[in-house]
Order: C-alpha cells, then sequence, then structure tokens
C-alpha cells in the first residue's frame, strides 16, 4: 500500500498529474486492502489487479490529450463504451 504519492511507481509520478496520482493512489490501497483481508491470492496478483483497477479510476476521469499528457475529462463526458449492447 501507499501511505503517500511519493511512494508511487516512478512511472505513474511522471506521467498522471497530481489529482490522477491521488485516485489511483485511493483505488490501489482500497484494492489491496480487500485482498488482503481475503488473503485467497499471491501478493503479485493483488498488485497487478490493484493496478489495473486504479488505471481504470484514472482513466474514468482522465483522459490522454493528442501530445500523451493526462488531463482531465470535461464535466459530463463519458468514457467511450466498448463493451457489449446489453440493453440497459
Amino acid at each position: 500500500m501507499f501511505k503517500s504519492i511519493e511512494q508511487l511507481p516512478p512511472t505513474i509520478r511522471a506521467e498522471l498529474p497530481t489529482e490522477a496520482q491521488e485516485l489511483y493512489r485511493a483505488r490501489y490501497n482500497r484494492v489491496v486492502e480487500k485482498a488482503t483481508m481475503a488473503k485467497a491470492r499471491s501478493e503479485e496478483d493483488v498488485a497487478a489487479e490493484a493496478h489495473q483497477a486504479a488505471m481504470l479510476r484514472v482513466e474514468e476521469e482522465f483522459r490522454r490529450d493528442a501530445e500523451g499528457r493526462w488531463q482531465r475529462r470535461p464535466i459530463g463526458e463519458e468514457m467511450e463504451d466498448t463493451g457489449p449492447d446489453d440493453g440497459r
């Protein structure tokens, strides 16, 4: 778990703006905490799942601009749905 954004991996700190780093840290820690309580998987599996969940959370509120920099999404802009249409 990360106590502060300064403890995040260098690639995350270099790529994401501060607000996105906070979102990443919060979601990552939440996933690790839940997995630790369940004690069902290896640390490596938990870390991979936590990273994936954290990046999905960041992508809910941020997107890359034309130069590849992460920018906050405009209010009301939703992520593009790439999944199957289930009629909901």
